[in-house]
């Protein structure tokens, strides 16, 4: 618990670099803290690092999917601008709505990608 709260001090200092090496500690007496690997994914996305928002934020969801479904939405996100990929964008805008259903920008998301084809 230490740890953690060491974590978010750094986080909220801006010693981003510091937090993550605090929060790593955590996951190696919890590595199924699905809590740490989305706080660690929000600071990789400050860093703008989003092959590691994928993995932090990705495990989140896999241990804890219905924890934040926000995250579902921003990965699918990440998937189309970062990495130009639709169909991985919209299995995560799929996943998003199946918890978040009145989002009907993300449902618009969907279909312009259905529309658009595989690139």
């Amino acid at each position: 618990m230490m740890r953690y709260c060491l974590g978010n001090l750094y986080f909220r200092s801006g010693r981003l670099d510091e937090a993550l090496s605090a929060y790593g500690e955590v996951l190696k007496f919890d590595p199924k803290d699905y809590k740490v690997f989305k706080v660690r994914g929000d600071i990789y996305l400050r860093k703008e690092d989003f092959e590691s928002v994928q993995r932090e934020y990705g495990r989140c969801v896999e241990l804890a999917p219905s924890y934040d479904a926000s995250l579902f939405k921003t990965l699918g996100i990440i998937r189309l601008f970062h990495f130009h990929d639709r169909e991985g964008a919209r299995e995560y805008f799929s996943k998003y709505l199946k918890y978040e259903t009145q989002d009907l920008g993300a449902a618009q998301e969907i279909d312009n990608l259905e529309r658009a084809g595989s690139p």
